[in-house]
Formats: C-alpha cells, sequence, structure tokens
C-alpha cells in the first residue's frame, strides 16, 4: 500500500468512526506531497476538498513566530529587547503575588517582557476565554505543508538554517518547568522552542479548532491534519495522532 492510499484509508475511517465530520491530512517528505479529503466541510455540508479553508487557530504560532524571528535576523528587533516600545500596554507591568490569589493582590513584575518571553511562552499572562471566539488567519494543508518544508531545509527564503536551530530547540529552563501554574501539567515531556512545542522526534503545534501540525526533521516529514472538530475533554481528534504516527512508522 502506498502512503496515498494509507492515507487516504485513514481519514476515510475517521470520519466513519465520527472522529469529526470532515478531514483533510497531508504529508510530505523529501519532493513527494499526498494529500487526501474525506467527510463534509460540515454536518449536511458540501462534500471536503483538499483545498478547502481551515480555521488553524493557534497554528498561526509558529506562523508569527517565524515573522517575528525575520525582524530579528534583519536588526528590526531584538530577543532581549523589552516589547515596551511596540507594546507600551504591557510597560510597568503588576502582576499577582500568586496564581491562585484574587486579582487584586499584585505586585510589580521583577522586569520588562521580552520579545523571547512571547515567543517561548514565558510572559506570564493569563487567558480570557472571549480570545478563543474571535475571528481567525485561516489556511489549507497546502499552505500549512509549504511551511514546514521551508523550515525543514533551514529556512531558505525566510529565515537562516542558525535561526530555524534556536526556533525549533527548547528554550525552557529547569526552573521555568517547575513554574507552571498550579494544577496544570500540559508541559508533559514537551519543552517550548519560539512558536512551537518541541517534542522528542521533532517539534508541532496544535489548533484549539481541531487542526494539528507537525515537523520530524530526521524523517524529513511533514504532517498536517486539519478537522473542524475542537478538542474535547479527551484531548484532540484521534485522526491528528494516527496520521502522524502512521506516516512516522
Amino acid at each position: 500500500m502506498t502512503d496515498g492510499e494509507r492515507l487516504k484509508d485513514i481519514v476515510e475511517a475517521a470520519v466513519a468512526r465520527g472522529d469529526a465530520p470532515g478531514v483533510v491530512a497531508a504529508v510530505a517528505t523529501g519532493d513527494e506531497t499526498h494529500m487526501a479529503a474525506a467527510g463534509v466541510m460540515a454536518v449536511g455540508g458540501p462534500a471536503m476538498r483538499a483545498d478547502t479553508l481551515f480555521r488553524i487557530a493557534s497554528i498561526t504560532k509558529p506562523v508569527t513566530a517565524t515573522v517575528v524571528l525575520s525582524l530579528v535576523e534583519d536588526g528590526l528587533l531584538g530577543l532581549d529587547e523589552p516589547v515596551d516600545r511596540l507594546l507600551p500596554e504591557l510597560a510597568n507591568r503588576r502582576v499577582l503575588r500568586r496564581p491562585d490569589g484574587p486579582l487584586t493582590d499584585t505586585v510589580a513584575a521583577e522586569r520588562a517582557v521580552t520579545t523571547r518571553d512571547l515567543l517561548t511562552f514565558t510572559w506570564g499572562f493569563g487567558m480570557q476565554g472571549a480570545m478563543f471566539m474571535a475571528p481567525e488567519l485561516v489556511s489549507t494543508a497546502a499552505d500549512l505543508v509549504a511551511f514546514g518544508r521551508m523550515l525543514l531545509r533551514g529556512g531558505d527564503p525566510v529565515l537562516k538554517p542558525g535561526t530555524v536551530a534556536e526556533m525549533t530547540r527548547n528554550q525552557l529552563t529547569p526552573a521555568q518547568r517547575a513554574r507552571v501554574w498550579p494544577g496544570f501539567s500540559f508541559l508533559g515531556d514537551r519543552g517550548w522552542g519560539y512558536g512551537v512545542s518541541v517534542t522528542e522526534w521533532g517539534y508541532t503545534w496544535e489548533g484549539g479548532s481541531g487542526t494539528a501540525w507537525s515537523n520530524t526533521p530526521d524523517q524529513d516529514l511533514t504532517v498536517v491534519v486539519l478537522t473542524q472538530r475542537a478538542p474535547d475533554e479527551t484531548g484532540m481528534p484521534a485522526v491528528c495522532e494516527q496520521v502522524r504516527m502512521a506516516m512516522s512508522s
């Protein structure tokens, strides 16, 4: 069975068992790219197509990080530069005395937020639920494959190889890992790079609307799985990991 046939079987089986109303998946290695679509765009809607637009949610993070790093390469930003110049509303911050304390119990922040903090998700912000309902920079499987292949070939023509290497390695210190918000253990065995989650096999990011993108450098492999079903208490739609595991075996 070819990779294309395997991919088609996986996404069709995912739709048949109810993982999501529709799925588009793409895998690329070397000069070969395989894509498969199954199901419908919405319940009772038109058939899913390989070029269907999806709300990719947090997969915008690695894309945005790449843009920021290109500005760092051009000397327009510094990784350790306070962001006050461009984001004055973040200047002179006050922070919670303790994570589980009342919102009125604050102290002055020890230092300013830097570009590096924003890229590694160590800025110390809270979250507001409405952010997940805001309009989102939609994309296609082919676009995200192109983005992944750019990084795997060393960043050309967007970034330099050294910048990609820094972007995709774990940047978290042991002290930072020990200070994850109480009650949350979402790091597990992962680390944060610049805009990516770093794993033992490569780097990845998942979107809150049921989208997943990953690169496995040792296999020159890019995997994209797009659904329109948000994660639930069991996590992402199972097809996201099934495709990656099947194509990396």
